[in-house]
């Protein structure tokens, strides 16, 4: 019998080429298994270290080497931070002398552990590397030379002066004492050699601290915020010498505290006016004339501050007005002292301390403020003139003039007699008045002539002149 016609052959026919098709299938998954196999045992052997080092996985041992210098280089050049409690400051790390010791971090890195079973590195292929990696420290070598250098062109920079406790007068405020602060460079190496820069971006610095010279404590219990009053006089048309006397009574004066219920002196205060003292010789009035003594212009500061007391309300105890009206200050307001002979004497009636500031707020101007409370009351100056009295006309005869040459020398002017009202209103409207007088006497004109000049030669008496003076 043909088996090849037989009906049971056409139905394995089928089958066998099923079963060849799967034998060729398992064939191929047979191959490409071999070749995943291969491929991954391949890889697996070159695979890098279960480790890492300053955060970078660790190389194939043949490209360790190269790869810790080139890391070394960028740690080194790596911006730290520099904590200056209120700032930071930016360096290179190798400005705080701090550098990766290359060998012994090699020598680190090469014992790191690797995937060396088959299971580990066909684990390592398949899922990756594990989670947490193990971490290599780096050494590090630290200069401490390098940075105390750097430190040290920092200290200065960072450097902050104590502020001493202080009145300031001129923009009525007061300035309390804070410490100051310089670099501790000793303590600040410490830190820095303590601290794990490699890792860390912040660098702490230690400082020491700088004590006021003048602590809040010490300052006197004035109040210079509060101005109680103020007056200010020119000298631009008679500076000179009297600008340098101004100046330098001004400098004595200022600052002076007038405690509750004292008297104050001006004398005493701005003292004699000598030349070891910085005063020199300035125009003062002698004998009804202009002349040169030590201190001229003294009075322009006394004028001043008379007339800042008088709009103070302070009782002014001795006074005595010039002998002929002052140009800077008006009729009433104006005082003369003399060295231990004519004082400006005021007094404080407040309970609270005040204190003088007297200073030129232009190169020809004196100012006086008087500080440490605010005015209760609104206080007024008048000054009546009661009497005036006429001029005599002096002539001097004087060897050095020409021969038939006069010389008008002073202008005479009238002498007054002046009542000065001082009105003071409080806040609740009620009025206080006082009075005081000022004498100005007549100043006399004067001509220079050569010895023997007639005096019908002379121009007519001007309107305010009664006649010649006496020369006896």
């Amino acid at each position: 019998m043909d088996w090849a016609s037989h009906p049971l052959s056409a139905k394995l026919q089928p089958m066998k080429a099923a079963r060849l098709l799967l034998l060729v299938a398992l064939a191929a998954a047979i191959v490409w298994v071999a070749w995943l196999c291969t491929t991954a045992w391949r890889r697996a052997s070159s695979l890098p270290a279960d480790a890492q080092l300053v955060g970078y996985l660790l190389p194939e041992p043949a490209e360790l080497e190269p790869f810790i210098r080139r890391l070394a280089a960028r740690v080194e050049s790596r911006e730290v931070y520099l904590n200056c409690g209120d700032a930071l400051r930016v360096v290179p790390l190798r400005g705080l002398g701090f550098a990766l010791d290359v060998d012994t971090t090699l020598e680190r890195a090469a014992r790191a552990p690797r995937a060396n079973t088959a299971v580990q590195r066909l684990l390592r292929v398949l899922v990756g590397p594990p989670e947490r990696l193990r971490a290599v420290e780096p050494a590090c070598a630290f200069d401490q030379a390098v940075a105390r250098e750097t430190l040290e062109r920092l200290a200065p920079l960072v450097k902050r002066e104590a502020v001493s406790a202080a009145l300031d007068f001129a923009h009525h405020r007061r300035i309390d004492d804070a410490p100051g602060r310089e670099l501790d460079i000793d303590a600040s190496l410490d830190a820095i050699e303590q601290t794990a820069l490699i890792d860390d971006d912040l660098v702490p610095l230690q400082f020491r601290s700088i004590p006021s010279q003048v602590t809040s404590r010490e300052l006197p219990a004035v109040d210079v915020t509060r101005v109680l009053s103020t007056f200010e006089t020119s000298f631009a048309h008679r500076a000179g010498a009297r600008a340098v006397n101004i100046r330098r009574g001004v400098e004595l004066l200022d600052g002076f505290i007038l405690a509750p219920h004292t008297v104050f002196s001006f004398n005493h205060v701005v003292g004699p006016r000598e030349e070891s003292r910085g005063f020199i010789d300035a125009p003062v009035i002698v004998n009804d004339e202009l002349d040169k003594g030590v201190g001229g212009g003294i009075c322009q500061v006394a004028s001043t501050l008379h007339a800042a007391a008088v709009y103070a309300g302070l009782p002014v105890l001795e006074r005595r007005s010039h002998s002929r009206p002052s140009g800077y200050a008006p009729l009433g307001l104006d005082a003369t002292v003399i060295d231990g002979k004519v004082d400006l004497r005021l007094s404080n009636p407040y309970d609270e301390p005040l204190l003088i500031h007297a200073f030129l707020p232009t190169r020809t101007s004196v100012k006086v403020e008087i500080l440490g409370r605010e005015s209760q009351s609104k206080i007024e100056h008048n000054a009546q003139v009661i009497k005036r009295h006429p001029f005599l006309r002096r002539v001097v005869e004087k060897p050095e003039i020409p021969a038939g040459e006069i010389k008008r020398s002073q202008k005479g002017t009238y002498g007054y007699e002046i009542v000065s009202f001082v009105r003071s209103t409080d806040a609740a409207g009620a009025v206080t008045t006082r009075q005081y007088k000022s004498n100005y006497y007549p100043v006399p004109e004067v001509f220079w002539v050569s010895p023997g000049t007639p005096l019908a030669s002379l121009p007519p008496l001007p309107e305010g002149a009664e006649g010649l003076e006496d020369p006896d």
